[in-house]
């Protein structure tokens, strides 16, 4: 190794996804039980939540709206999400109500909302998680 380098005998290992919309049970989506076992025991599982987590609000005036039941959100555990993005095109198409409990929702279960907030300077503010191979990292 070069000078200066230091040798890790751990490996952080972090899993990134895409849009994530999840059904109320693994079982009713057999296709996703296969990835399943991709996404768990990751120091950081990241993804998306492409819908409000809500059973509140109205849809707003768009074309296609997106929302889950918030006993999906244990699908997403039973996945290994440990990070969710909040900021897409989906998160308020029920409204303010319905994006307040989707942030409220994630943050019980365990699950770090990032990039949206109840303001601006919630939706700021940087995400900091600890691991066990890397310390801490921050969003």
């Amino acid at each position: 190794m070069g000078k200066g380098v230091t040798r890790v005998e751990s490996a952080l290992r972090v899993v990134l996804t895409g849009d994530v919309a999840p059904p109320d049970s693994l079982s009713v989506c057999p296709s996703v039980e296969r990835i399943v076992g991709l996404l768990q025991g990751a120091d950081i599982t990241f993804g998306n939540i492409e819908a409000a987590v809500s059973l509140r609000g109205a849809p707003v005036e768009k074309l296609y709206h997106m929302r889950v039941t918030p006993s999906a959100l244990d699908v997403l555990i039973q996945m290994g999400f440990t990070v969710m993005s909040v900021a897409n095109n989906h998160t308020l198409d029920y409204g303010l109500d319905a994006f307040a409990d989707t942030l409220s929702l994630l943050r019980q279960k365990g699950i770090l909302p990032v990039g949206g907030g109840q303001n601006l300077g919630e939706a700021w503010q940087p995400v900091i998680r600890s691991c066990r191979s890397c310390g801490r990292l921050m969003y």
